[in-house]
């Protein structure tokens, strides 16, 4: 799982990079390839 934080808490580190972080350990935890991935959703709520 990838941890909130506030964006801006780290240096160049902000929503993109939260975003890549957690798709690349959720394709990982799930065994398959980023080729496998047909459809991804995205939300967000401030």
């Amino acid at each position: 799982m990838t941890k909130f934080e506030k964006p801006g808490r780290r240096e160049d580190f902000d929503y993109p990079d939260m975003a890549k972080e957690s798709t690349t350990k959720a394709i990982k935890d799930a065994g398959v390839s980023y080729k496998d991935v047909e459809q991804a959703f995205v939300g967000y709520v401030y």
